[in-house]
């Protein structure tokens, strides 16, 4: 019985950290991307970590929510089933640009929401890559990437135990909002 409880408890612990290492791969191609497009916007305007960071998180959350908006409808723009619609029942080219419109700024403004959530998680990531840029003599990338893996365990924690209920809410918040 204890042995059970204690291998069930092993396992678990491996599996966590089996699946913020998997999950953690995309999430450093996102932040390496990140950080050369926050340096970049950061030299060239001459804006504070802050400002940059903020701004490339914004900029990088859109283009990944509008991918994850447009991505059902690709399909549905590649084929048309019915064959030809008639005159009577086309939609006006300026209802569909109003309704595009009217979507674009749903999704700028959930991407600015979505920026504040992810913010506390970006300001851990920066205090743990500053301790580890001073505990560790590896090459830069992998002292990023023990970072991205390290937040990301810690973001799983929070998520698998605390808020199961993000994953699911933040989909919904997506696609729904404001129906919701």
């Amino acid at each position: 019985m204890v042995q059970d409880l204690v291998s069930v408890t092993v396992f678990s612990l491996i599996d966590l950290l089996k699946g913020s290492f998997i999950s953690s791969v995309p999430v450093f191609i996102f932040v390496f991307f990140a950080s050369k497009v926050r340096r970049a916007i950061a030299g060239k305007y001459k804006w504070s970590w802050f400002k940059s960071g903020f701004i490339t998180t914004y900029l990088l959350i859109f283009s990944l929510i509008l991918v994850l908006y447009l991505q059902p409808a690709l399909p549905l723009l590649q084929s048309d089933p019915f064959g030809e619609t008639p005159v009577e029942f086309q939609t006006p080219v300026l209802e569909l640009l109003l309704i595009a419109l009217i979507q674009l700024v749903r999704l700028l403004v959930v991407a600015l929401v979505l920026s504040f959530i992810v913010l506390p998680l970006e300001f851990i990531g920066l205090f743990l890559h500053e301790k580890i840029k001073k505990s560790f003599k590896f090459h830069w990338a992998l002292k990023l990437y023990l970072t991205v893996f390290i937040v990301t365990l810690l973001a799983s924690i929070f998520v698998l135990f605390f808020a199961q209920w993000i994953i699911s809410g933040t989909l919904a918040f997506i696609y729904y909002w404001p129906e919701i």
